[in-house]
């Protein structure tokens, strides 16, 4: 990473970062009031009556694709606003550039998957259905248990590969 980002410099760093907040703050704002509040209106005609599993699995698709999709397109654009011709003139393709580029997508993916799969849906309906620990939050969690070792190991793995 040293190596790679050495052309670029702190003052353009930050200025990545700050124009990828923006970006991927009006991708969700777009996303919330673009997809999640009109599907939620036309799909919970009577809030009061929606159900908790229907509603988090909602809000979990949303998430999917705000992340997902929202994020890369954020880093996509923020790279391109932020580096002009001439850096991307300094910028040499580096042995390892496709293998770094696959481990980004992966731990895109894994924090996408975790949290919009499990994390979403199971802390809502845990706090819609005042759910005392029972067989479905024990279930939940090894599930949890179980997605998280086999993603530690994958990365080990991956790791290793490289």
């Amino acid at each position: 990473m040293r190596a790679l980002s050495a052309p670029i410099g702190a003052g353009t760093y930050h200025l990545f970062t700050i124009i990828n907040a923006v970006i991927f703050i009006a991708i969700a704002a777009l996303g919330i009031f673009g997809v999640f509040l009109p599907l939620a209106t036309v799909l919970f005609p009577v809030p009061a009556e929606t159900s908790a599993l229907k509603f988090s699995l909602l809000l979990a698709a949303c998430a999917f694709l705000i992340i997902g999709l929202g994020l890369p397109i954020s880093m996509r654009l923020s790279a391109m606003l932020v580096g002009g011709k001439r850096m991307r003139e300094t910028l040499v393709p580096a042995a390892g550039d496709d293998a770094l580029a696959s481990k980004v997508s992966w731990q895109i993916n894994r924090i996408m998957l975790i949290m919009c799969g499990l994390l979403v849906p199971g802390i809502l309906l845990f706090i819609a259905h005042d759910i005392q620990a029972g067989p479905i939050i024990t279930a939940l969690k090894w599930l949890a248990i179980v997605l998280m070792a086999v993603s530690t190991m994958t990365g080990v793995a991956r790791h290793r590969k490289s």
